[in-house]
């Protein structure tokens, strides 16, 4: 999991900036998710009606496959950080977010029983990645690599949502937040920030942040820039999932609801890295406890 990180530069114009340019991004999330379950919702419905609901048991025993596999993941990537090869897990990340934008524009396609998009959808993907690997030191390959990472996230997490039972997605989104806090404060983000924190590439021209996308580096790859902060791409899958639980569990309209927990969480973290003067911090912990309280307030009352 990926974290938040503020740049604190600028004056008061920088701050509206960056607090606009943040829930506008949600705000896009938010209406992706929106139009989807508008569509999902009902054969969600139809799906779960035929779906035997996992044992304890079993959920105890696929968490603990899945906490195994992170652990595995991160121990991989953090001694490939202290043997300076970054470039490596820049490579595997690289892979698996291309993978998961195919995969997930797939699922959704079929989903939605519109598959006659695919193929044209599969091309306009497939050369909205050609220009980031190749144009890759261009200014605009910047803003196609951002309409990639929050269109991936997104996908993925309105398709985790729909495939994966409510109480293993409520299980693995608190597990999620736990471990972006452990990896942000002594673990591999915290490790990956310290090598390339410094290499982040910025020019400032009249106020303004110009960054590069580096490839090469795992932090700018697996990151979207927005408005002079950088959203991590498990954040933006684990936001997605949250508002598309909303959206199938109470209507494609409390996802708008979702989105609200998720923006005040967001700027109650902003103001928290502000107030301590935190260069980065977890994404995940105080927007997704927020809106999984609701969560389970609405479950209650509509039970």
């Amino acid at each position: 999991m990926l974290d938040l990180h503020i740049t604190y530069k600028g004056g008061m114009l920088m701050e509206i900036r960056r607090i606009v340019a943040i829930v506008m991004y949600l705000l896009i999330m938010g209406s992706i998710v929106y139009f989807a379950t508008l569509n999902l919702r009902e054969n969600v419905e139809i799906k779960r009606q035929y779906t035997r609901v996992l044992e304890t048991k079993e959920l105890l025993f696929n968490g603990a496959v899945f906490i195994v596999a992170i652990s595995i993941v991160t121990l991989l990537f953090s001694l490939l950080v202290k043997k300076e090869k970054t470039h490596m897990i820049s490579a595997i990340l690289l892979a698996i977010l291309m993978y998961l934008s195919f995969y997930s524009l797939y699922s959704l396609c079929e989903m939605m029983r519109c598959t006659r998009y695919f193929v044209p959808l599969v091309l306009i993907n497939t050369i909205l990645w050609l220009m980031v690997i190749i144009l890759r030191g261009h200014e605009l390959v910047q803003y196609v690599h951002e309409v990639l990472l929050v269109g991936t996230g997104t996908l993925t997490g309105i398709i985790m949502a729909t495939v994966i039972p409510e109480r293993l997605l409520i299980a693995l989104l608190l597990f999620l937040s736990i471990y972006d806090i452990i990896s942000v404060r002594v673990g591999l983000i915290k490790l990956l920030m310290d090598k390339t924190l410094s290499k982040i590439h910025e020019e400032h021209l009249e106020g303004s942040i110009i960054k590069t996308l580096d490839l090469r580096d795992p932090i700018s790859l697996a990151t979207a820039y927005v408005g002079l902060a950088n959203i991590g791409i498990g954040d933006i899958i684990c936001y997605a999932i949250m508002m598309s639980m909303y959206g199938i569990s109470f209507g494609e309209g409390f996802s708008i609801l979702a989105l609200m927990t998720i923006v005040v969480g967001s700027l109650a973290l902003y103001y928290l890295m502000r107030k301590y003067e935190m260069k980065y911090a977890p994404g995940l912990p105080i927007p997704i406890i927020i809106s999984l309280a609701l969560y389970f307030l609405l479950k209650f009352y509509y039970s």
